[in-house]
C-alpha cells in the first residue's frame, strides 16, 4: 500500500489515465468527460481550432444557453428554505420561529443565496454538485468544490476517496493557514524541488504547479491506518496497519523530483469524525459516479451541429470566390483583378471565349436541415424546448395551448429542483440546524432584528414560557401554596412587558435544554413553496373567511391545534399570528383554592 504520498500520486494519475466500464463496449473517462464539458461550454474543440488544412473552425454553442435554462428553472432560493414545527403546540412553535430567525441572520452572513446559485448551475453544467462543510473560527460555511480541482472514485463519488487540489503562495502558507498545520518550510522546500525537476525534463503538463504557487493536496476518506504513521505525536513511525481503516484527513505537498519515488510533506494528519462531503447526481446512471449534465446530454449533438456549421462555412467560402474559364490558351491574363484594367478588350480565337464558371451550391439546404435536426434532438434529451426558452411561440398559437407546453416542458425540470430541494434539506439537518442550536446555547440566548409584530407575538409566546417555568417551580417546591391564576397572569404580564420594553434587537434568553428536544420538534421543508404559492395563499384567505364568521373557533383546543398545523403547512408561523399557544395542553392548572391570595414573589423573566 506504501505511503499517503504514492496513494495520492498513483489515485491523481489513474484518475486521468485509466477508464472504468459501465456496460460491454461503454468506458466512461470522468476526467475526459469533465475536460469536455469545460471545453464545449467555453465554445472550444477538443482537437483544436483549426482543420486539417490550418483554417479556422467555427464553433456553434448549443449547451451554455440550455444550462442557463436549466439552471434557471431548479432554482431554489433562501426563501425557499422555511423551518416549522413537527408537532402542535407552543413549545414547538417558539422553538421553529426562533430557528427560522437565527437561520435569517445565517443564510445572510454566510451568503447561502450566492452558495444556491453555485450549486444548481454545477449540477446542471456537469451533471453532479459536491458540496464541502467547513468549520474557520467556529463559523459554519457551505462550499461548492471545482471539479477540475478534484480527484474521486470513478464508480462511487459519494463513498469514495475524495482528493482537493489547492494551490497557495509561500506567503499564505506562512501566514493564513489552519490551526494545526505544520512542517511548511519543508512543504515550500518540496514545492521548489518538484517546479525545478519540472523545468529540467521540460514536462508541460497538468501537474505543472502555475507561478510559485505550492500545489497542496486535501484528502478525505476511509484509508489504512498505516497512512498515518509519523504525521504527529500520537501516530508515530510503528503505528496501524495496512489491513486496518479508518476515517482520515491529510494535507500534504509532493515532492516529485524522484521519478522512481514519490516523497512527500504533510502538512496535517488526523481521524476524522464524519464525511465533509455531500454530493448530488443530475441524472443518475448506474456503473459511474458522475450523473449525466445538460453538457454531456449534448456532446453528440454538438458535433454534429459544429460538423453542419463547418460544412456550410466550407461551401461559402468556395462560393464567395469568382472563377473565369476560357478554351483559349492564348490569353495572357491569369487573374482578372491584377492583370486586366477597367475597360480593356480581351483578345480570343475563333472559337474561344471567357466565361464565370458557376459555383453556386446547391447543397447548402441539406446543411440547414441537419441542424435543424440535432437542434430538435437537444431539445428532445435536455427538454429545454422553446416554451423554456423564452422564444417567441409560432404566430397563432393558442394561449392556453401555450401554457400547458410551458407546463409540460418543465415537469422534468420540477422533478430535478424537489431533489435539489431534498438535498438542501439534508444540509439543513445534518449541518446547519445542529450548527445553529449550537450556537444559540454557547450563546446562551439569541440575537435577532425583529419586526414590531413578530416582537409582540414572541415576547407573549415566551412569557407563557416563564409563567409555565414559574408555575412548575411553585409546585415542585415543597410547602409552597398552589400558584393562582393571578400569580401566574402577574408573572406572564410583567415578563411580556419586559421583553417589549427591551426593543425590536434583543437578545432572547430562553430556559437549559430548551432546545435539546428540537430534532423531534422541526423539520426543513425547502420544495413545493414556490409552487404552492397560490394554494398557500388561497388556504390562508380560506382561514381568514372561516374565523371572520366565528371568532370563537380558536377558543376550542382541539381546532386550535389543527389550525396552528394548516398555518405552519401554508409558509407562516402560528407565532406571528398570537396563535401558537395550545390552550389547556401546556400550563400546569392548579385546583380550585378558597382563602386569600398566595404571597409567592414571581420569578423575574430573563432578557
Amino acid at each position: 500500500m506504501g505511503t499517503i504520498y504514492e496513494f495520492v500520486r498513483k489515485q491523481r494519475d489513474d484518475y486521468r489515465s485509466k477508464k472504468v466500464t459501465v456496460a460491454e463496449g461503454y468506458d466512461f473517462s470522468q476526467y475526459e468527460t469533465l475536460r469536455t464539458i469545460d471545453l464545449y461550454h467555453n465554445s472550444q474543440f477538443t482537437s483544436g481550432p483549426k482543420d486539417t488544412l490550418g483554417r479556422e473552425k467555427p464553433f456553434y454553442n448549443i449547451t451554455k444557453f440550455r444550462v442557463n435554462v436549466a439552471t434557471r428553472a431548479t432554482d431554489l432560493d433562501t426563501k425557499d428554505v422555511h423551518i416549522q414545527s413537527d408537532r402542535p403546540g407552543r413549545k414547538a412553535y417558539v422553538q421553529s420561529f426562533m430557528l427560522s430567525l437565527k437561520n435569517r441572520n445565517w443564510m445572510k452572513d454566510s451568503h447561502f443565496g450566492k452558495f444556491l446559485n453555485r450549486m444548481g448551475q454545477t449540477r446542471a453544467k456537469y451533471g453532479g454538485v459536491l458540496v464541502k462543510k467547513t468549520v474557520r473560527n467556529g463559523d459554519l460555511e457551505l462550499h461548492v468544490v471545482p471539479w477540475r480541482d478534484l480527484v474521486t472514485d470513478q464508480v462511487d463519488i459519494r463513498s469514495g476517496v475524495k482528493i482537493e487540489r489547492h494551490y497557495y503562495t509561500p506567503a499564505e502558507l506562512k501566514t493564513n493557514t489552519p490551526k494545526g498545520w505544520k512542517n511548511i518550510d519543508d512543504a515550500i522546500t518540496a514545492a521548489k524541488k518538484t517546479q525545478t525537476a519540472q523545468a529540467a525534463n521540460q514536462v508541460a503538463n497538468e501537474n505543472d504547479t502555475p507561478g510559485n504557487y505550492v500545489e497542496v493536496w486535501e484528502v478525505h476518506g476511509v484509508l489504512p491506518t498505516c497512512f498515518l504513521r509519523g504525521t504527529s505525536e500520537e501516530y508515530g513511525d510503528d503505528y496501524g496497519s495496512e489491513d486496518e481503516y479508518e476515517r482520515q484527513m491529510h494535507v500534504i505537498v509532493l515532492d516529485e523530483s524522484n521519478k522512481t519515488q514519490t516523497e512527500g510533506v504533510t502538512l496535517y494528519g488526523g481521524i476524522e469524525d464524519e464525511d465533509p462531503y455531500k454530493y448530488l447526481e443530475w441524472e443518475q446512471v448506474d456503473g459511474r459516479g458522475l450523473g449525466v449534465g445538460v453538457v454531456e446530454d449534448l456532446f453528440e449533438a454538438q458535433v454534429w451541429t459544429n460538423y453542419g456549421v463547418k460544412q456550410k462555412k466550407d461551401i461559402l467560402d468556395l462560393a464567395g470566390k469568382i472563377v473565369f474559364q476560357s478554351s483559349d490558351s492564348s490569353i495572357e491574363a491569369k487573374n482578372i483583378l491584377t492583370d486586366l484594367e477597367q475597360g480593356q478588350i480581351i483578345t480570343t480565337g475563333p472559337n474561344g471565349q471567357v466565361t464565370q464558371v458557376n459555383n453556386v451550391p446547391s447543397s447548402i439546404g441539406g446543411f440547414d436541415k441537419l441542424i435543424e435536426d440535432w437542434n430538435s434532438q437537444a431539445e428532445n434529451s435536455t427538454s429545454t424546448y422553446q416554451a423554456m426558452t423564452g422564444a417567441t411561440m409560432p404566430s397563432g398559437t393558442p394561449f392556453r395551448l401555450a401554457a400547458q407546453l410551458n407546463r409540460e416542458a418543465g415537469s422534468m425540470f420540477v422533478y430535478r429542483r424537489q431533489e435539489a430541494g431534498l438535498f438542501i434539506q439534508e444540509i439543513f439537518r445534518d449541518w446547519v440546524l445542529p450548527y445553529i442550536v449550537k450556537e444559540i446555547k454557547k450563546a446562551k440566548d439569541l440575537t435577532a432584528e425583529l419586526q414590531p409584530e413578530e416582537l409582540e407575538a414572541l415576547s407573549d409566546a415566551l412569557a407563557q414560557i416563564e409563567e409555565m417555568r414559574f408555575a412548575k417551580d411553585v409546585l415542585l417546591s415543597p410547602g409552597t401554596a398552589i400558584p393562582t391564576e393571578a400569580d401566574r397572569g402577574f408573572v406572564r404580564s410583567a415578563a411580556r412587558d419586559a421583553y417589549i420594553q427591551s426593543g425590536a434587537r434583543k437578545a432572547f434568553a430562553f430556559p437549559d435544554k430548551f432546545f435539546d428536544d428540537w430534532e423531534g420538534n422541526t423539520d426543513v421543508i425547502t420544495t413545493g413553496e414556490q409552487e404552492n404559492k397560490e394554494a398557500a395563499m388561497e388556504t390562508l384567505f380560506n382561514l381568514f373567511q372561516v374565523l371572520a364568521k366565528f371568532p370563537t373557533a380558536l377558543q376550542d383546543p382541539v381546532l386550535k391545534g389543527l389550525f396552528n398545523q394548516i398555518v405552519e403547512k401554508a409558509g407562516s408561523s402560528p407565532i406571528t399570528l398570537g396563535t401558537g399557544r395550545a390552550s389547556g395542553t401546556e400550563v400546569p392548572t392548579a385546583p380550585a383554592v378558597t382563602g386569600a391570595p398566595t404571597e409567592v414573589a414571581p420569578a423575574a423573566p430573563t432578557v
